[in-house]
């Protein structure tokens, strides 16, 4: 549905790489059971610094998901709070 920017990215760190990816995981798994606002929210975020990823994770935790995408969410959750210590 969303396009995806393939420009490449410099992370700061492993941790913020992976945690990129599951946020993106993530969209698509929302845009999969069809919660195409949620996904729209995370459209655009790439987890590359740190400040980014305060962003994705206050996006991802203040959404309310169905049980088909909160799998992926928490995934994506536990990841940015691993990056950010």
């Amino acid at each position: 549905m969303f396009t995806e920017n393939n420009d490449p990215v410099l992370f700061m760190s492993p941790e913020l790489e992976n945690a990129n990816m599951t946020v993106l995981h993530c969209r698509k798994a929302l845009e999969r059971s069809g919660m195409t606002a949620e996904a729209r929210r995370l459209q655009g975020i790439e987890v590359s610094d740190h400040a980014m990823a305060v962003v994705a994770l206050e996006v991802l935790q203040g959404m309310r998901v169905k049980a088909e995408a909160a799998y992926a969410c928490q995934l994506a959750i536990s990841n940015l709070k691993h990056a950010l210590r």
